[in-house]
């Protein structure tokens, strides 16, 4: 999550959003929330494989080379969601700001537009989702 706000603020240039939220503003807010959960999901993904894994080796009743590789492979695959997360978020905005060029929308979401807010805000969260659906396949297909 910490990544997440980092990768915000690089983006936007230090755009201060603990301070715009410390004021109240709810578009920032929204904002912020949108791109928590966006990385929460495909992390959750991740964290699926790893109890699924675990659980795998439970029921065998030891711990292999094999499994303990196994482990290793799925932590791998949840580091790797979660970076491809941020990198969705990152180029959901990139592709935000390139596609409404006519309106400056983290200028219009600082001065607390929740409507401009709504709209970002879904567009990470879809696009996340699009990332949790594919590593949940892939981690059902190579891991489990």
């Amino acid at each position: 999550l910490y990544a997440g706000l980092l990768t915000f603020n690089h983006l936007t240039g230090g755009f201060d959003a603990p301070g715009e939220i410390k004021k109240g503003n709810v578009a920032v807010g929204l904002l912020i929330a949108s791109i928590f959960i966006g990385i929460s999901l495909p992390a959750y993904a991740g964290i699926q494989a790893i109890l699924a894994g675990l659980n795998s080796i439970a029921f065998e009743g030891m711990f292999t080379a094999g499994s303990a590789l196994h482990v290793i492979f799925i932590v791998v695959g949840l580091g790797l969601s979660i970076l491809l997360a941020v990198g969705s978020i990152y180029l959901a905005m990139y592709i935000i700001a390139q596609v409404s060029s006519s309106v400056d929308v983290l200028r219009e979401i600082k001065y607390g537009n929740t409507a401009m807010a709504l709209v970002v805000a879904s567009m990470i969260l879809s696009v996340c989702l699009i990332v949790q659906w594919g590593f949940s396949g892939l981690f059902a297909a190579v891991f489990l």
